[in-house]
């Protein structure tokens, strides 16, 4: 059917009724906006195709196209809304919004060491975060990274925590303090009750007699001291006295028994003694001297008698400082007459002591 439309439009088009069902195709053309409009259930463009199985191009329900399958190269839409999307790469220019992205309602959103469940809940290995703000359960800022923490939000601060400074005053359960107690410094004229002494900076011989002259001891336990002169009349030490230098009567005296010997006119060693040293300095060791049997006086001038330690020989040898024992020997010959022939004779010495004493080994006193 071809119809006229007015001086400036044309219509043509195709109507058909069956059993109450009517379908139509027509074009319309009114020199402004031209219209081909097909009315029907299906729409389908055929080749070679089974009539009586066709496939629809496209459908229209409810006022909106339904599109079965698509193969579309480049398509611009201004508003998708689909259930599934298979996609190598999904670029978005501007906002994605969804409420879920590779996302299990259950469990929530998982990558790796990174998780996002349904309660708002990250858990993450480490992060870095700028400008970051934590707000509590009401929606107050307890932390920002813009700023520092507000005192109201730390609980159980007392009054001094919101102080910019804090006076003496302002301490309770403070003790009951003198008058010194709040000054900034305290000068000698403030102690009450402090001897002369409490103002000198050291003890020398210009200043010792302010306090020794009108002062005594009468009892006093000194853990240590140095002392540059020390006088008194008498003195008693529990323990040991060790000194570099000490000058007078200084002397220590020990005995040993030696047995009878038959002393020949060369040294021979005729006892060993174990000598203690001192730890500190070094000692002088003394010997005295034996006598011989009447028996044998005649011819025989007297015996003679020395020490030996290593190769130190003689009446007095040095025993170095040390704290262990060290092994000293007695030895002694018999000397005869000058008048006597005979050089070879022989000493009997009966079972006496010798006596051997122990002096200080200092700088010597002769010059």
């Amino acid at each position: 059917m071809i119809m006229g439309c007015g001086p400036y439009g044309a219509l043509w088009g195709v109507k058909t009724t069956v059993a109450g069902l009517t379908s139509s195709i027509g074009l319309v053309n009114d020199g402004v906006d031209p219209i081909f409009a097909v009315k029907g259930a299906k729409f389908a463009i055929i080749t070679s195709q089974d009539p009586n199985n066709l496939t629809p191009v496209f459908a229209v329900v409810d006022g909106k196209t339904v599109m079965k399958t698509a193969l579309i190269d480049e398509a611009h839409i201004q508003s998708l809304v689909t259930d599934d999307l298979l996609s190598n790469r999904v670029v978005v220019g501007s906002q994605l919004t969804s409420p879920s992205i590779n996302y299990n309602p259950t469990t929530g959103a998982r990558s790796n060491n990174f998780s996002i469940d349904p309660n708002g809940n990250m858990h993450a290995k480490s992060a870095v975060l700028e400008s970051v703000t934590i707000k509590d359960n009401l929606g107050n800022v307890v932390l920002s990274s813009t700023g520092a923490i507000a005192s109201s939000q730390v609980t159980g601060l007392g009054a001094l925590a919101t102080l910019n400074s804090l006076g003496y005053s302002a301490l309770t359960g403070k003790p009951t303090l003198g008058s010194l107690a709040a000054k900034n410094n305290i000068t000698l004229a403030s102690v009450t009750d402090s001897g002369v002494f409490a103002g000198l900076d050291k003890i020398l011989s210009t200043n010792v007699t302010t306090y020794i002259a009108s002062g005594a001891i009468g009892t006093a336990q000194i853990d240590q001291a140095w002392i540059a002169e020390l006088f008194g009349n008498n003195a008693t030490f529990s323990g040991t006295v060790y000194a570099n230098r000490i000058e007078g009567d200084l002397v220590d005296g020990d005995t040993v028994v030696v047995s009878a010997s038959d002393v020949q006119p060369d040294f021979q060693t005729i006892k060993t003694i174990n000598v203690r040293p001192n730890p500190h300095y070094p000692q002088w060791l003394s010997v005295g001297e034996l006598y011989t049997s009447p028996t044998y006086l005649e011819g025989i001038a007297a015996v003679f008698t020395r020490l030996k330690l290593n190769s130190q020989v003689g009446k007095a040898i040095v025993i170095p400082a040390g704290s262990s024992f060290v092994s000293v020997a007695v030895q002694a010959k018999s000397m005869t007459l000058k008048a006597q022939a005979d050089s070879t004779l022989s000493a009997d010495i009966p079972s006496q002591p010798l006596v051997l004493q122990m002096y200080r080994k200092g700088s010597g006193f002769i010059t």
